[in-house]
């Protein structure tokens, strides 16, 4: 099975020539339902464009898709919107878009002989946010005649622009046992991605007043398939000044229970650690603090442990309080800061778009910088990360528009060893260190996906001003197998 971008790239060239093929449905990836496949898709799909953004993950059971099993037209989906929690005319509207372009995706209609591609949604609202319902369509997975299937959905607000649909759909009975399977793949999805819990966070900007009356401002942004994201700190100054991060970084890796976070507050303060997520839906933050002790004369120490908590009032306040430092709890509100979401974002002040003062670590990436990078299907850029001497390099599907990879480069105060983390929209998460040799930025990394780790290295070599070269290796013991291969031509270069 191919990558979810490629299965969009050739939906993307049906629609281009005036039909649109069936989008193949999964069965590629194991989930955690045994033999049940699943599927993760950006939204709007191809088929619905005018859908709300978001995105989509389903589960099906074996036999989904044929007429002769009990499982056939039963699958799970959990759909993730940046649109605030729908009313009962709106789910239906949604439901109906949905579903007429999936049919049609997969020829309902098309035929002259053929049924028409109607699809009818009766829905009822049980109680606050639980509805069921039928929906009566032409089946287009198997057997192109008429089918009605039973709907059972949940919905859940997370804030005014954000909300949680979950679907479960089957054309068996309510005392089947394939509801209670369906509803135990909503509940693994729901825990599989502790990350959505930030969901609302990528709307406008979020608000802090400091005592000394400057504003802090921290803008988020989703990374590769949602599985990671980064936010920008600035405040009215327009300096680094900050109380918890110029740049933060949290991503979900594969292989760990947490939510891991990067924070550097500038060249001489990074934190590591960790984010979880309670059962009121509050984030506890488990930090190392480090410090350059060397650059910063108040630092009695290189290394500190701090703990704090985000706890939220409702989906637009949040108070950010320091719970525990070096291991010893902290007076409840002593050191404590309110945070408020704002619809409107400020525009980036112009210090955060200037490279570093001094650049002491870094300087073979700065060729890199210099412009972006193309392929025959991807664009690449390098930029440095505001107040800090690190740099962030993200990818682009050319063909469909998606961020697939998202990484960050920086220095460790301590050891001055160079970090990097990358974050692939398969869900992979790669940790490693960077060396330099000559000409070539060599990345060692451990490679984390659902199925275990491997080790990963990665060679950046510039060849001249006309192009740069990546490869890389899969390495086990002696052994390198080389995986990729892609040559890269600058663009919007200056003359």
């Amino acid at each position: 099975m191919k990558p979810i971008h490629i299965r969009a790239v050739l939906l993307a060239i049906a629609c281009s020539i005036g039909f649109i093929s069936p989008p193949v449905f999964a069965q590629s990836e194991s989930s955690n339902r045994n033999d049940w496949a699943s599927e993760t898709i950006m939204l709007p799909p191809g088929f619905a464009p005018e859908f709300p953004t978001g995105v989509e993950e389903l589960r099906f059971p074996p036999g989904w898709r044929n007429p002769d099993s009990e499982n056939f037209w039963s699958y799970a989906i959990v759909l993730r919107l940046d649109e605030g929690e729908p009313s009962i005319d709106r789910l239906t509207q949604l439901t109906r878009q949905y579903y007429t372009g999936l049919m049609a995706a997969f020829g309902v209609g098309r035929e002259p002989d053929g049924l028409p591609n109607a699809v009818d949604v009766q829905l009822k609202q049980t109680e606050q946010g639980s509805y069921l319902g039928t929906m009566h369509l032409v089946d287009g997975f198997a057997t192109k005649k008429h089918i009605t299937v039973n709907l059972k959905i949940h919905s859940l607000a997370q804030s005014n622009s954000t909300s949680v649909l979950k679907f479960r759909v089957s054309p068996q009975d309510d005392d089947h046992t394939i509801w209670e399977s369906l509803q135990s793949a909503i509940e693994e999805m729901i825990n599989d991605q502790p990350i959505q819990h930030f969901a609302h966070f990528p709307h406008g900007e979020w608000r802090a007043g400091i005592r000394n009356g400057s504003q802090q401002r921290d803008v988020w942004s989703w990374g590769p398939s949602r599985r990671s994201l980064t936010s920008v700190t600035t405040n009215s100054k327009n300096t680094s000044e900050s109380i918890f991060g110029s740049f933060r970084m949290i991503y979900d890796n594969p292989q760990r229970d947490d939510l891991s976070v990067i924070a550097l507050d500038g060249p001489e303060l990074i934190q590591t650690g960790t984010v979880k997520i309670n059962t009121e839906g509050n984030f506890r933050f488990d930090m190392e603090l480090l410090y350059d002790v060397e650059e910063i004369e108040w630092a009695i120490i290189s290394k500190r442990a701090i703990s704090s908590t985000w706890v939220f009032s409702n989906p637009t306040n949040y108070v950010n309080s320091w719970i525990e430092d070096m291991g010893e709890p902290v007076e409840p509100g002593s050191v404590a800061w309110p945070y408020f979401n704002h619809p409107e974002r400020t525009p980036r002040p112009a210090s955060a778009n200037e490279p570093p003062e001094d650049i002491l670590y870094l300087n073979a990436f700065l060729p890199l910088l210099e412009s972006q990078w193309e392929t025959e299907f991807s664009c690449t850029s390098f930029e440095w990360i505001p107040y800090n001497e690190a740099i962030l390099m993200r990818t682009i599907d050319t063909h469909i528009g998606l961020l697939i990879e998202e990484a960050i480069f920086y220095p460790n105060p301590i050891t001055k060893q160079i970090h990097a983390v990358s974050v692939h929209s398969s869900g992979a998460v790669d940790e490693g260190f960077v060396n330099i040799d000559g000409e070539a930025i060599i990345i060692r990394s451990s490679r984390d996906t659902r199925d275990g780790s491997s080790k990963i290295e990665r060679r950046f070599k510039i060849q001249d001003a006309s192009e740069f070269q990546i490869k890389s290796w899969s390495i086990e013991g002696s052994k390198r197998t080389l995986l990729t291969e892609s040559v890269h031509k600058p663009i919007n270069k200056e003359p």
